[in-house]
């Protein structure tokens, strides 16, 4: 089975690093997982591909954008945006032709702030909207769906930006995942922003292993791959990658 695969829209071709991923939790956790998830699923390519790749039974994809619709056999959708409270939220809505573009939508990133110096003049091409959408810590949506005594096998994260919020929103639940994979950033796009470094921190506090490290679009943007060692069986070597993450010329992928 190849290692990568590769997702084309106008515009844009990129090597996803899931590829990667799927082989790294199939070396810790075996052939197939029970439960996928994919949190900032946009249009639920990522999260059809795990379970497919994986022979999952089920599948979780949630996403802020209203915009956004899944209806696939086995898939659970949920709209909301996931962070460190639990109400409402501001959210940036990108609506563009590209798929790239609307997938940076976030509660907040300068880079879509036409009033900050960071703003990125690629989204010029698109139109943002300031809507109001519900928030949830990760915590809170385990409980609401059920799954406080469930192990989900494998989970990605991209919430552009707000994966330091996202994280300490998941204290209680996040022990109960086997592999995750997250989308840091070395750079800030919001004043309480967690880089890629502290967000690395973080995970290896809490008892995961970096096993891998993808720059999938280009820098500032790290993805970082962890493994839960409380549920690697112990006669299996972990190779940790935790030393490398500062370094932004470090990549696995290609």
């Amino acid at each position: 089975m190849p290692n990568y695969y590769e997702i084309t829209s106008p515009g844009w071709n990129y090597i996803s690093s899931l590829g990667k991923s799927v082989a790294a939790y199939k070396k810790y956790f075996g052939e197939s997982a029970s439960l996928v998830a994919d949190i900032g699923c946009r249009d639920a390519v990522d999260v059809l591909y795990l379970k497919s790749q994986l022979g999952a039974e089920a599948g979780i994809a949630v996403d802020a954008n209203p915009d956004v619709s899944v209806i696939e056999p086995g898939i659970t959708y949920r709209h909301t945006a996931i962070s460190n409270y639990t109400g409402e939220t501001t959210f940036q809505k990108i609506s563009s032709e590209y798929d790239d573009l609307r997938g940076a939508s976030s509660i907040y990133s300068s880079r879509l702030d036409e009033n900050s110096e960071d703003f990125d003049p690629m989204y010029l091409l698109a139109d943002i909207e300031v809507v109001t959408v519900p928030v949830t810590t990760m915590d809170d949506f385990i409980v609401a769906e059920g799954l406080e005594d469930t192990i989900i096998d494998f989970m990605k994260v991209d919430v552009e930006g707000y994966t330091g919020e996202f994280l300490s929103g998941y204290a209680t639940h996040l022990s109960k995942v086997k592999m995750i994979h997250l989308e840091t950033e070395f750079t800030s796009l919001h004043d309480n922003h967690a880089s890629n470094a502290d967000i690395a921190v973080y995970m290896r506090s809490q008892g995961f292993a970096l096993v891998g490290i993808y720059i999938e679009w280009s820098y500032p943007i790290q993805e970082q791959l962890w493994a839960n060692t409380a549920l690697i069986d112990s006669s299996i070597e972990v190779q940790d990658f935790f030393d490398q993450v500062t370094n932004p010329n470090f990549d696995q992928l290609r």
